[in-house]
């Protein structure tokens, strides 16, 4: 990284949960910046709150991984800053789609399987895949499922995605 590069700044919402802490204190690849939230951290049902941190931390990325808060005001005030945005989701697409709508063109929605078994090695491999997906303008609705098969829906285009972990 040159002097005038800087890193990629990333703020992670779930920091306490199993993918959360991964991304945050197991993404050890040079150029990348990443702050963890808790609950308490970054209140997500408070919209002025998540505009005070993303303005304050200018994120070029927010990873959502706090499954049991809603999105809708963390896309808002990513939308604001013209940060980019990750929903991971366990659960049916339909339901990030109504939360973020129109905020999509800058998101990815990654949703996980529901039989897709999260364990460490699998976390680490989805927070290293997360990593790699924010760096491009790849945006969509992205599956992961128990077979280890990635499907970009979006553009209607078939990845694979092969966990070593099962």
């Amino acid at each position: 990284m040159t002097t005038k590069e800087r890193a990629l700044r990333v703020i992670v919402t779930g920091a306490e949960g199993e993918l959360g802490y991964t991304l945050v204190y197991g993404t050890n690849e040079p150029g990348i910046a990443v702050l963890g939230f808790s609950r308490s951290g970054m209140d997500v049902n408070d919209l002025e709150h998540c505009r005070h941190v993303v303005k304050r931390y200018q994120p070029d990325v927010v990873i959502h991984c706090e499954q049991a808060l809603p999105i809708h005001n963390v896309a808002l005030a990513a939308n604001e800053f013209g940060t980019k945005l990750v929903y991971v989701i366990q659960g049916e697409a339909s339901d990030a789609e109504k939360e973020i709508g129109p905020l999509a063109h800058r998101a990815y929605v990654v949703q996980l399987d529901s039989q897709l078994t999260q364990s460490e090695g699998l976390n680490k491999e989805l927070a290293a895949f997360l990593v790699h997906l924010v760096q491009t303008d790849n945006y969509g609705l992205y599956h992961l499922s128990a077979g280890g098969e990635l499907i970009w829906h979006a553009f209607k285009q078939q990845k694979a995605w092969r966990p070593s972990v099962r």
